[in-house]
């Protein structure tokens, strides 16, 4: 059977209500037609328009016609919520997922296995999870004694996949992750096995960088695009395009309310009750969903609001990234709930940008760099909602976008910046549920294009010569890795690293210790350290885990945070912070 065989008994069992052209006659088709010739496809389609379909197809045309896939996310959240739709298709012997901690589908084995881009990186080049202490134990002894890991199990555990990577725009975050993703497309043409990039908002800037940087191998690149021409070729490379019409004019002919406000730190929570005290009360069937940039801005409002009369009939949930295994599947029940109601209100931050299967016809959210804004407002009026409002908001100071050191909360302060004087050009026209230009109306990539203008996308050759030649050395492979590793502190693909904590009242018992861990920042755990809330740490030694004392003094630079970590098999540390399932951990301030 073909992948179309295939994309029909997924959509039959997701149960599709209305049907989506482009996916049934351009995507899937292509994909089917070109899948012997082609390694590389970057597929964009719209947001809400069911790309997720994809991703199951390939998997299961992989199962069961090749090998294996993976599917990778830049956001453990993202997995999750994707997670519950694969479930529907594969038996738990078939499916797995693999993230830190959590050690279920080891060296990314199952035949269906679920990822985030961290462990991909650490699994393609030789140091998986489940290895890293014991490369570092070789390492710090001089590389004469000690395992060197099974890095090329591991590694040949990717290069016998098919791998779907989702919202691939997430990657041009950073020079860091673009070069991954440069690396893992090279490295998937030359084993010859297929590489899916899906993305509604990746700008043609990041497009461009990946095209010039496989340029030598554009024979095996194909570009699927929803667009109304229908040239063969773009830049040399292969590409069809689509369009889907009717779509396009429902989304469209949406009636949308756009506001921009800007707010003092003061009185910013008191202004968006009151905005969202008065939209409940004029209608009862009001949907909202609010966005911040940060846990605690999102966990200080709900806190905020819940002393309001008007909440006390309005079913609310509070979601981010700080909860633990358990309770983060109770969320996701709970926003599927949440779907059959007339109101609600949800607070969130970033997580509810992808692979978050819910509408509103109320949207607020605090500014953000284009993608961002693109990929939140996708969960605006995704269904058949025909009209709704939306609050763009961001936190000023002395008549100006706040700044932190260059930053705007987590973004770059020149982006965030960039996207806001786009905003008030564009404010009449804009819209943020079709992708092109149509009518009157300005479309998102438009939008988001123009900005990124300023905003060079490049991989950097030399860098990406050095990562690849990782994947090719068979003798040295685990100990070259470990090296780019730390230098290039502790991640392959972000810029910063996180540290898991688990609280103390936790730490008793360490049995399936896995599922009581947080992430959060360096910056975050640095800052807990000096306060004195970090109280342990709990390492593996021969199989155990071991709750020990914790020595401040050797943690709180990166790069020696990073070896002791890992030379010491520290999976965790213990905090003496609180923890409830409904608001998460609780840090304090924080920079995320």
């Amino acid at each position: 059977m073909n992948l179309e065989g295939y994309y029909k008994k997924v959509i039959s069992k997701l149960g599709y209500k209305s049907k989506r052209p482009y996916l049934d006659e351009i995507v899937i088709p292509t994909l089917s037609e070109n899948w012997e010739e082609k390694n590389v496809f970057l597929v964009e389609a719209p947001t809400g328009y069911g790309k997720t379909s994809i991703s199951l197809t390939a998997s299961l045309y992989s199962l069961n016609e090749e090998m294996k896939t993976i599917v990778a996310f830049p956001q453990r959240s993202l997995l999750e919520n994707q997670y519950i739709k694969f479930e529907r298709f594969f038996e738990e012997e078939l499916l797995g997922k693999r993230y830190m901690h959590n050690p279920d589908s080891l060296y990314l084995l199952k035949p269906v296995t679920l990822t985030t881009v961290d462990t991909l990186s650490l699994t393609m080049l030789g140091i998986p999870p489940e290895d890293l202490s014991k490369v570092s134990r070789r390492h710090y002894a001089g590389g004469m004694t000690g395992s060197l890991g099974h890095y090329l199990f591991s590694a040949a555990s990717i290069a016998l996949s098919n791998i779907v990577f989702d919202e691939a725009h997430l990657m041009a975050d950073s020079t860091k992750s673009l070069n991954f993703l440069a690396i893992l497309a090279r490295f998937s043409i030359e084993c010859g096995r297929k590489l899916i990039l899906m993305s509604a908002t990746m700008p043609e800037s990041m497009k461009k960088a990946l095209m010039d940087y496989l340029r030598t191998w554009k024979k095996k690149l194909l570009l699927i695009e929803f667009s109304k021409d229908n040239p063969k070729t773009e830049g040399g490379y292969d590409c069809v395009k689509g369009w889907d019409e009717e779509f396009v004019r429902e989304r469209v002919e949406k009636n949308v309310k756009m506001s921009i406000k800007p707010l003092s730190l003061e009185n910013k929570y008191i202004f968006l009750e009151r905005w969202l005290s008065e939209k409940f009360k004029k209608d009862s069937q009001t949907r909202v969903i609010v966005v911040f940039n940060t846990v605690q801005d999102a966990c200080n409002f709900y806190k905020f609001i819940e002393q309001s009369e008007w909440i006390k009939e309005v079913p609310k949930l509070l979601i981010h990234s700080r909860f633990i295994e358990a309770d983060r599947k109770a969320k996701s029940r709970e926003i599927e709930k949440l779907r059959g109601k007339d109101s609600y209100l949800i607070v969130a931050t970033q997580v509810v940008e992808v692979g978050v299967d819910i509408s509103s016809n109320a949207m607020v959210t605090e500014l953000a760099p284009a993608s961002s804004l693109i990929q939140r407002l996708g969960r605006f009026l995704r269904y058949e909602e025909k009209e709704g409002e939306t609050l763009i908001w961001y936190e000023s100071f002395e008549g100006g976008l706040a700044k932190n050191n260059g930053r705007y909360k987590v973004y770059a302060r020149d982006l965030a910046s960039a996207t806001l004087s786009r905003l008030e050009k564009f404010k009449e026209k804009l819209s943020f549920h079709s992708p092109l230009d149509y009518g009157e109306k300005t479309g998102y990539l438009h939008f988001l294009n123009e900005i990124y203008v300023e905003f060079p996308i490049f991989i950097d050759q030399s860098s990406t010569n050095e990562m690849f030649r990782i994947t090719v050395d068979l003798e040295g492979m685990s100990e070259k890795a470990l090296e780019q590793f730390l230098k290039f502190n502790g991640s392959f693909v972000r810029e910063g690293f996180m540290v898991s904590l688990i609280p103390k009242k936790w730490a008793t018992s360490l049995l399936n210790y896995q599922k009581k861990t947080i992430p959060v920042s360096y910056s975050i755990f640095k800052k807990l350290t000096k306060e004195g809330k970090i109280v342990q740490a709990i390492r593996r030694e021969n199989e155990e885990l071991k709750c020990e004392d914790f020595g401040p003094r050797l943690f709180m630079e990166p790069l020696r945070h990073l070896r002791e970590t890992v030379r010491n098999s520290i999976v965790a540390f213990v905090a003496d912070i609180g923890y409830n399932g409904e608001s998460g951990l609780q840090v304090g301030e924080d920079d995320i």
